[in-house]
């Protein structure tokens, strides 16, 4: 009687857990049936072309993000709906070679100023001001990391980061006389 038991119980598991999965994900990350989620790294440059990278405070305009294209990431692999920067929606994304992963980052706030690789980017669009909002307090030369996350097509949730530095607004009247 036992070994009739143990395949059902086993069977009524895999239902279950096929019923409350979309099809994609259970196709896809059967790992997900022990509840662990593995999320991969992705190669991130906050506007690209700057070391530091700044961020204007009271910027009411917008910044680039750039998950950066590797050998093992093909960027139109990204879902790019499903792109947030600090729980915050891009205005606007295109595919662009901007920037070359740092080879051997020590710190989290390494930077490069670095052009393309010859692979392709994917460069997302991001308003100032509601990144600030997401911040809390700051004030200039503040550093902050900031954390992009989003998914693949096949639903494999991706993350990276990458430093900030917040410089005072520029004083756009200041050579008007």
């Amino acid at each position: 009687m036992r070994e009739t038991v143990k395949p059902i119980l086993i069977a009524a598991s895999l239902f279950l857990f096929f019923l409350t999965m979309p099809l994609g994900k259970a196709l896809h990350q059967p790992y997900l049936a022990w509840g662990i989620e593995e999320i991969e790294k992705v190669e991130v440059d906050i506007e690209p072309g700057f070391c530091p990278n700044p961020l204007e405070a009271g910027s009411k305009g917008t910044f680039q993000v750039a998950i950066l294209g590797t050998v093992q990431m093909d960027v139109t692999s990204i879902d790019p709906g499903s792109i947030r920067l600090e729980g915050v929606s891009p205005t606007g994304y295109r595919k662009e070679d901007v920037s070359t992963p740092i080879a051997d980052r020590q710190d989290i706030c390494d930077c490069t100023i670095e052009e393309g690789d010859g692979i392709d980017d994917l460069v997302f669009d991001f308003d100032c001001s509601k990144i600030l909002s997401t911040m809390g307090d700051i004030g200039e030369g503040d550093v902050a990391v900031l954390t992009i996350t989003g998914e693949l097509r096949d639903g494999t949730p991706i993350e990276g980061e990458d430093c900030i530095v917040i410089q005072k607004p520029c004083d756009r009247n200041m050579n008007k006389e």
